[in-house]
């Protein structure tokens, strides 16, 4: 037990105090403990390093307010076995999208990001990310998945998101239903895919372009893309790739090895006059012809 950690416990609620304090003792004399007592100490342990102050905890989730080095943040974190808390630590805590930020401001002036489409946004860190470090931009947050997108709602609800539109839908090659194929660890919310199917879902498939239409957008300054191997549908029809990829200035993605579509991408991506890096899991193009 470190001092600082000590010191930290004095800002917890008394009845989390006595809960942490106790699963020390039982590690300190090597005593059985729960796993609910370990993921308490481990949020203890999130406070300190992300300078977070909770604000409001029940049996599913912790609220916190955090004062980071980018800008300050609200989130709500659902409990275990939700990967909240990894998503956070993920593009909030070790700034996944810090790459592409860092190169749209080589390139441009930042002021200068005004339309953001964040497809496959999961909770919303990405988008409040984006957002802090692009203030002036509108951003369009895409998720598709019901549960997934009630929990976006309920973080962008308790931050100054003005500029940021949530939609329940996912990026498709057209407007269609779509529906979710769930792998045998959905229940973790891992990587699934999407179909189309003639039954409504309540999952809408709607293409950049009818999105950029909707909102009189000629062209797209940043397109993020983190949809679990469902890239290629954008993509497969070259006339139509072709038309999409002319507007948009900046593409971020993570694309999924398991689904064999990275070298398709990269082709794509050249022909069209991006210039492609790879950050860590990301893939990052600088369209050529639009930079400026």
């Amino acid at each position: 037990m470190k001092f600082s950690q000590l010191q930290y416990l004095s800002i917890l609620p008394f009845d989390l105090r006595l809960q942490v304090v106790k699963y020390w003792l039982k590690r300190t004399f090597g005593l059985p403990y729960t796993q609910a007592e370990d993921d308490l100490d481990q949020y203890l342990q999130h406070l300190l390093v992300n300078h977070g102050i909770l604000e409001e905890y029940t049996r599913d989730h912790f609220k916190a307010a955090y004062d980071l080095e980018w800008g300050k943040l609200k989130v709500f974190l659902r409990k275990n076995p939700s990967r909240d808390f990894a998503f956070f630590r993920q593009i909030i805590e070790k700034q996944l999208f810090k790459p592409v930020c860092d190169i749209i401001e080589n390139h441009t002036n930042p002021n200068s990001i005004l339309r953001i489409i964040d497809a496959g946004a999961g909770i919303g860190f990405s988008s409040l990310y984006f957002s802090q470090k692009f203030p002036q931009a509108d951003i369009i947050c895409l998720e598709p998945i019901g549960e997934i997108y009630a929990q976006m709602l309920k973080n962008l609800n308790i931050n100054p998101t003005e500029r940021i539109t949530p939609l329940q839908i996912a990026i498709w090659n057209n407007d269609k239903d779509l529906e979710l194929i769930k792998g045998k660890d959905m229940e973790m919310e891992l990587p699934f895919t999407l179909r189309e199917t003639l039954q409504p879902t309540g999952i809408k498939g709607l293409k950049v372009e009818t999105l950029l239409k909707q909102r009189n957008w000629e062209t797209l300054d940043l397109l993020k893309l983190d949809i679990e191997g469902s890239e290629m549908p954008i993509f497969d029809d070259s006339t139509s790739a072709n038309l999409l990829l002319e507007k948009i200035r900046f593409v971020v993605m993570n694309i999924y090895d398991e689904f064999g579509i990275r070298h398709r991408i990269y082709k794509i991506f050249e022909e069209n006059g991006f210039k492609l890096t790879e950050k860590g899991q990301i893939l990052i193009g600088v369209n050529t012809h639009l930079k400026a």
